[in-house]
């Protein structure tokens, strides 16, 4: 199959939506990779309306997957997702590695990337600015930034984006004011601004200018994440906000014990579901039996459980 990657335009329409950070599924009893669950779970949010997909972002546990692992869920959801929602593939680590990963991505039918967050314990202002640039130069398809923490800094952000390549910026620090601040700086730019912390961010995050988010629950309940897009989208804060109020318990529990149920909370939830993820891989660990429980309580103050 041949692959035409979208034009920059028409990413920077779907950005402006919800984006979902899919999950990984692995087998429960070895860890391996499981893709004829992956391929069901693509096609669950794809009939469900998702448009916008990041395959081995953080809730796909990157730092977890093989090089090899990394390459067949790619090629997976490219081909699962062709024609029916944009792929932005997660690279990162060293940037020449970053862009092989690229290039491998496209290759296979993806739209574009989304460089995740550098690791490096020792960076310069001068380095985050050359490692990104160097990657969107080289590979020359539509680009998405994660921000997370303090890398990049709002500042490269702001000289980052006047590269019309860089199509999206997922913004995820929990601080409207200040991502207000960077929107207004850019304003001139192209980037579509998207809130990354999800459901419980994105009512404020949308005030300040961010014009899609980023989901984790989306993996297993898609509409709740389409009721609060619509509601932004129609200006109807207060609808957005008794959604945010209805997934809050849920983001609550992701949150527990340092983030560390973040992954692990979503993967349970869709195998409760009749999907399935499995469970996570070391270092992260599966919910507890209380957790778990508060997790299946949840689902069913949704109307979700398959009890």
């Amino acid at each position: 199959m041949g692959f035409e990657v979208l034009n920059a335009e028409t990413v920077r329409a779907a950005l402006k939506g919800v984006g979902v950070t899919t999950v990984t599924p692995f087998a429960p009893d070895d860890l391996r990779l499981d893709l004829p669950s992956l391929r069901k779970n693509l096609t669950f949010l794809l009939d469900h309306g998702i448009r916008v997909l990041y395959p081995c972002g953080n809730t796909g546990e990157f730092h977890a997957l093989t090089g090899e692992e990394w390459r067949e869920v790619v090629s997976e959801t490219a081909k699962t997702a062709h024609g029916r929602a944009v792929v932005l593939a997660c690279v990162g680590y060293a940037a020449e590695t970053a862009i092989e990963m690229g290039r491998y991505a496209v290759a296979h039918g993806a739209d574009g990337v989304m460089v995740m967050p550098p690791m490096h314990t020792y960076r310069s202002a001068q380095g985050l600015a050359l490692y990104y640039r160097r990657i969107v130069e080289t590979l020359d398809v539509p680009v998405v930034i994660y921000k997370r923490g303090e890398a990049p800094s709002d500042e490269l952000l702001v000289e980052l984006v006047r590269d019309d390549r860089i199509v999206g910026v997922k913004y995820a620090v929990n601080d409207p004011n200040r991502f207000a601040n960077v929107v207004a700086r850019a304003r001139e730019a192209k980037a579509i601004w998207t809130c990354g912390t999800a459901e419980r961010w994105a009512p404020f995050f949308a005030l300040a200018g961010a014009q899609g988010f980023t989901s984790g629950i989306a993996n297993f309940a898609p509409g709740l994440a389409l009721d609060m897009m619509a509601a932004l989208q129609a200006g109807d804060y207060p609808r957005a906000m008794r959604v945010r109020a209805r997934v809050l318990p849920f983001e609550d529990l992701r949150a527990r014990h340092d983030d560390a149920n973040n992954v692990p909370a979503v993967k349970a939830a869709v195998d409760c579901l009749g999907l399935h993820a499995g469970p996570p891989r070391p270092p992260l660990t599966p919910l507890s039996a209380d957790d778990h429980s508060t997790m299946q309580g949840i689902l069913r103050d949704w109307g979700l459980s398959r009890d």
